[in-house]
């Protein structure tokens, strides 16, 4: 997955169209679409912004592949909050080694 396909992904994850986007980083709808497309990398703050603004770790971005990690938090972020709360509970159970059944 290219870096224009990641932001994609993960902006859509959140709801937001591009002109949301734009407007929470302060630059023109054009620009996402740049971005997106992969015609234009952003600037490294723009690029840090733009991580924190979709809630996901810079390297999420960066990754052609996304590891288990990026993979847990897409499906995480696309749970209800009751949903989140569940699978949170069942991961402590699970790290602590306590059958969740």
């Amino acid at each position: 997955m290219t870096f224009g396909q990641q932001i994609k992904k993960w902006r859509k994850a959140r709801g937001l169209k591009q002109k949301d986007l734009s407007r929470l980083l302060c630059v023109s709808p054009s620009t996402i679409s740049n971005y997106e497309n992969d015609v234009h990398m952003p600037p490294l703050d723009t690029l840090r912004r733009l991580a924190a603004v979709l809630q996901v770790p810079l390297s999420c971005l960066l990754e052609e592949e996304p590891g288990v990690q990026a993979k847990v938090l897409a499906l995480f972020s696309g749970l209800s909050p009751a949903g989140q709360k569940k699978a949170l509970d069942l991961l402590r159970q699970l790290a602590t080694g306590k059958d969740p059944s």
